[in-house]
């Protein structure tokens, strides 16, 4: 305020955007605080008190244009601004990550700045004509315009906001464990998996995607197929988890099964033994034995967890029973 650094009306009083917990939320002009320095200046001082040199990313979330119509500063400028913010961060070795693509002017002005939105939007065509590699997303948002199942098609990440606390956000939720671990394993799992690989084709009037490695990905059941063999049906899914250093799959089932059957990745076909490690669903760790690159394993409803290759061991299981689940 007293440098005049908020955003104003015509009539010269503060830009008020909303109340958010009983108190107003301002917003910030971009281009008088870029211009001012104290942009650099804010960032610089985050980047003293947190790592994000280390970690490489920071998310700024209601990164919203709007004209500062007392100083003549309109939407264009506002994301010109914003655009040298995002670079300034790119400069110091930080992707920035945010809420929307914000169309604020009828065309997306990041694509190529931000290389993730928590929320995407996007048409058909932007999909096979955008790899992830240079846009992804986390989940559709169901308030926007576009079509709500093509994140069956393509993936949604995880949205933990909705597990951490109650629908208006105002007290903490003491019983999210087990809704965010099914989230978790149900949308982050597949999304990372599904983005991770080339689109190449829709088929089917759009039910169906056509990606690398031979994957098809169908809105019917949110499936999941890999050469002929189903990674994930509905609630239930064996899937690699791709961030891990050393080979892992993530396994869950919403309904459980005695008796549930997975093939295992082709890299992993000389495995004969696997560990499971349980992280939601009441389960036991446990040592598998692979047969014909196959896999057994009962799960508790809500039951999932993570399999790895035992390479070289001849002895007692380290974790857990032995057996087939």
């Amino acid at each position: 305020m007293k440098e005049d650094l908020i955003s104003r009306r015509r009539s010269g009083k503060h830009l008020v955007t909303g109340r958010w917990y009983g108190r107003k939320a301002f917003q910030v002009c971009y281009t008088r605080e870029w211009a001012s320095g104290r942009a650099v200046e804010r960032i610089d001082r985050l980047m003293e008190l947190l790592p994000l040199e280390k970690i490489g990313t920071v998310h700024i979330d209601a990164f919203f244009c709007r004209p500062n119509r007392y100083y003549g500063i309109t939407k264009d400028m506002e994301q010109a601004a914003r655009r040298k913010m995002i670079r300034y961060w790119r400069s110091r070795g930080v992707d920035v990550t945010s809420e929307f693509l914000y169309r604020e002017t009828g065309r997306d002005d990041l694509i190529g700045l931000v290389p993730m939105v928590w929320h995407l939007n996007q048409r058909r065509e932007d999909y096979m004509n955008r790899p992830a590699s240079l846009l992804c997303g986390g989940r559709i948002n169901r308030d926007l315009r576009g079509d709500k199942k093509l994140g069956r098609l393509f993936g949604e990440s995880t949205h933990g906001e909705g597990c951490f606390a109650d629908g208006k956000i105002m007290s903490f939720n003491k019983g999210w464990e087990a809704p965010f671990l099914e989230d978790f394993f149900t949308n982050a799992l597949p999304w990372q998996f599904l983005n991770s690989l080339r689109r190449f084709a829709l088929l089917e009037k759009n039910k169906r995607a056509l990606l690398e490695g031979a994957v098809l990905s169908e809105k019917k059941g949110c499936r999941i197929i890999r050469k002929g063999q189903v990674l994930r049906e509905d609630g239930t899914l064996c899937i690699p988890a791709l961030w891990s250093d050393t080979p892992l799959l993530g396994v869950f089932s919403r309904e459980g099964g005695n008796r549930l059957q997975w093939t295992l990745p082709p890299e992993w076909e000389e495995t004969g033994r696997v560990r499971y490690e349980p992280v939601c669903g009441g389960g036991e760790p446990a040592v598998l034995t692979a047969a014909d690159g196959r896999l057994t394993l009962s799960l508790n409803p809500g039951e999932g967890g993570w399999i790895s290759p035992l390479s070289g061991e001849t002895g007692t299981a380290a974790a857990g029973q032995e057996g087939n689940g």
